[in-house]
């Protein structure tokens, strides 16, 4: 809750009377925040004030000790530390499945304003009583009260809280259907957790399928969020369960669904709890009449991972954000856990050569070498674009030279093609790189000449420049000051080749800002 808008009407209350014990305590500094500190002494104050008299060592308090609320007389409370215990998982797997959040006008306030009321629901089949009944404890658990509404054949259970609708935000679950997704966290959690996470979810959207005349069964999930399908498919491959995805169109629904099923008498048995009591018998029945253990196809389990033969590549062209992540063991975790490297290394060229060595041709790599040259020049027609083919007379600030932050490898950089084209259309370059700029001069510096030159400083480079060029995604580049590029800018024309700024944030520094695969800002 520290630093957010809620913050600000927040209010908290004891629960073993420790705030009147404490009183005398800080009851001078807290007449400097209330006209009434007494009130005090009745077990509640305001979060704001709690946090202060925390940190300046007059109250002994933790979040264990507190409920929080921010409305007075029949106010929800939610208690001020939450365990991330089964429960609490199972609770986020129901309302993955089953939940909703919404928010709506209440009574006016004293100030003429519409108080804001939040409402989380969790929606279930009047006939599954083991789950509704499963909610509404941990609820309660949580310090939460909640309200029954009913319709035809579901029950509803909501709370109304503020401070609840705060938390699923902050885990980033999302409100309705279309938008949920897994929260990142789940990740990191014990295994037993996550099973009560898929548990809670299976429980609300989950099948379970019998075939050939019930001696088999397979396990399905449903959901018509992408990303939520994609989650649950990669928390499966953390339990070592390997489930296929594919759409399908649902009877009744307006969308295409996202079907994970899940086969297997190893991997069913991992998840034989996963509706609670309530298949729990039929699961182990049906398991216990496998007369043998087939192999599954379509994949090859190995130590931490699962391998997939690519059978066939399609080329789509699209324009979307693309999110690329390296670890430190150059490999990038994608949609549904399909583990691939986010690049092909440098030495592309070597390693087609050495196919042709071989009489092994490299066609997949031959195009890789060509959509890298190609991605290279991506910025130029934005450039020429916005001042015409021929640049005589202007002057680039370029910022990045390498070919990724952190090194000073300029092998393959997009900077060199930039500079290159640039220049041989007139212009000039003002270049500056934290650890790259000596391997351009001495590489390239004959080349160029005094069409090319290197600043001591990022912003230096900007001075008078005609526009700002963005080549690598040096840390240092992401957070500048846009009041001051604007002074030394001739034009606000930002062209960035790394999307390092928000479009949002351009739009209110009044900057021209082209980027890859996203609108023109301020054009």
């Amino acid at each position: 809750m520290r630093g957010s808008e809620l913050e600000k009407i927040a209010h908290v209350r004891d629960t073993d009377d420790h705030f009147a014990a404490q009183y005398p305590n800080f009851r001078a500094e807290a007449k400097k925040f209330l006209r009434c500190p007494e009130e005090i002494k009745a077990g509640r104050m305001p979060l704001s004030l709690w946090h202060h008299l925390r940190e300046i060592g007059v109250l002994n308090s933790d979040a264990s000790r507190v409920q929080i609320y921010t409305t007075k007389g029949a106010a929800t409370f939610l208690n001020g530390q939450i365990a991330l215990d089964g429960d609490f998982f199972r609770l986020l797997g129901y309302f993955l499945a089953e939940g909703f959040a919404g928010s709506e006008k209440g009574r006016l306030n004293k100030h003429g304003e519409h108080a804001i009321r939040e409402r989380i629901g969790f929606c279930f089949g009047a006939h599954e009583g083991e789950y509704i009944a499963d909610t509404r404890r941990i609820l309660e658990k949580l310090g939460l009260k909640w309200l029954e509404t009913r319709g035809p054949g579901a029950i509803s259970t909501v709370v109304s809280s503020r401070i609840f609708a705060h938390v699923l935000r902050f885990f980033e679950v999302g409100t309705r259907s279309e938008n949920k997704a897994l929260p990142r966290f789940a990740f990191e959690t014990s295994a037993q957790n996550q099973l009560e996470l898929l548990r809670g979810a299976f429980s609300g959207d989950g099948a379970l399928t019998t075939v050939q005349n019930g001696r088999n069964a397979m396990l399905e999930y449903a959901t018509v969020s992408q990303s939520l399908a994609h989650g649950i498919s990669l928390l499966l491959q953390n339990l070592g369960i390997v489930a296929s995805i594919r759409t399908r169109h649902m009877n009744k629904s307006t969308c295409d669904a996202f079907v994970l099923r899940v086969n297997g008498h190893a991997q069913i048995e991992v998840l034989a709890h996963v509706f609670g009591e309530k298949r729990r018998a039929q699961i182990s029945e049906i398991l216990g009449g496998y007369e043998r253990h087939i192999k599954q196809r379509g994949f090859e389990k190995t130590e931490g991972a699962a391998i997939v033969k690519v059978r066939q590549v399609s080329l789509e062209s699209v324009e979307q954000n693309v999110f690329s992540t390296e670890t430190e063991t150059g490999t990038l975790v994608v949609g549904s856990g399909i583990v691939a490297h986010n690049c092909f290394p440098k030495d592309v060229q070597a390693l087609i050569a050495t196919g042709n060595e071989y009489g092994a041709p490299q066609s997949i790599l031959e195009a890789t070498e060509a959509i890298n040259a190609r991605q290279k020049r991506t910025l130029i027609p934005r450039i020429l674009a916005h001042f015409g083919d021929d640049l005589s007379g202007k002057t680039f600030a370029l910022w990045g030279l390498a070919f990724k932050p952190n090194t000073d490898d300029i092998r393959e950089a997009p900077a060199l093609v930039i500079i290159d084209e640039l220049v041989s259309r007139g212009a000039k370059i003002v270049a500056y790189d934290p650890e790259a700029a000596d391997a351009v001069q001495k590489q390239h510096g004959a080349k160029w000449g005094e069409n090319l030159t290197f600043s001591r400083r990022h912003y230096e480079a900007c001075d008078g420049a005609d526009a700002l060029v963005i080549a690598t995604e040096w840390p240092k580049f992401r957070e500048p000051d846009f009041h001051y590029l604007h002074e030394l800018l001739k034009t606000p024309v930002i062209f960035d080749g790394r999307n390092i700024f928000d479009l949002d944030t351009m739009r209110r520094e009044k900057f021209v800002y082209y980027s890859i695969g996203r609108p023109i800002v301020g054009a």
